[in-house]
């Protein structure tokens, strides 16, 4: 028995095959969500050390990874996500999984040449991912998701030495500036 896809799938066919000996053309338009799996985006992202001050078994105070996100819509139609899903990756056995999630059911829409920020942080973890790195770099791995399905990614970075990491720049009263840090160093993000 046939699937109700391939069954959909011969239909079309036939449409397009009695149309073409009736001498008719016909065009279909898809939109950019339903003509790729993908959408079209720009991704930038960014590195620095910063503090960390969640409290609880990790002391308050311990240095952290911080590394900003953006991520331009340039394709021609919305994006529709509902979150996004980070590794920073010690060892081929050890990673750090953040999430940054909205509630359930809820979703973000970018609009063509729009916008969205994030930011991600290795908290308390730091030192755990340093210790099982062994002396090596750390990996950055961002995708973006629709429920359980990643709509643009993985895009992987190599992070630099920690040691290596501008501070994060604070403002006058010590908090983090919520812009774009030029102080902090670029990563290169490729897509495979």
């Amino acid at each position: 028995m046939f699937s109700l896809k391939r069954r959909l799938a011969l239909v079309f066919l036939a449409l397009v095959m009695v149309l073409a000996v009736a001498g008719c053309s016909l065009t279909v338009n898809l939109p950019d969500s339903q003509a790729s799996s993908k959408p079209s985006v720009k991704i930038l992202a960014n590195a620095c050390r910063d503090t960390y001050f969640g409290g609880g078994e990790y002391s308050d105070g311990a240095a952290e990874y911080k590394v900003q996100v953006k991520l331009r819509n340039t394709g021609k139609s919305d994006i529709t996500y509902s979150g996004a899903d980070v590794y920073f990756i010690s060892t081929a056995t050890y990673r750090l999984h953040v999430t940054s999630r909205k509630m359930t059911g809820e979703s973000v829409i970018i609009a063509p040449g729009g916008e969205e920020d994030f930011d991600f942080r290795t908290d308390g973890y730091t030192t755990n991912l340093l210790v099982q790195a062994a002396g090596n770099k750390l990996s950055f791995q961002f995708r973006l998701m629709r429920d359980t399905e990643t709509i643009a990614g993985p895009y992987t970075a190599t992070l630099p030495r920690f040691a290596d990491l501008p501070v994060r720049s604070k403002d006058a009263w010590g908090s983090d500036l919520d812009e774009w840090d030029p102080q902090c160093k670029v990563l290169d993000l490729t897509s495979p």
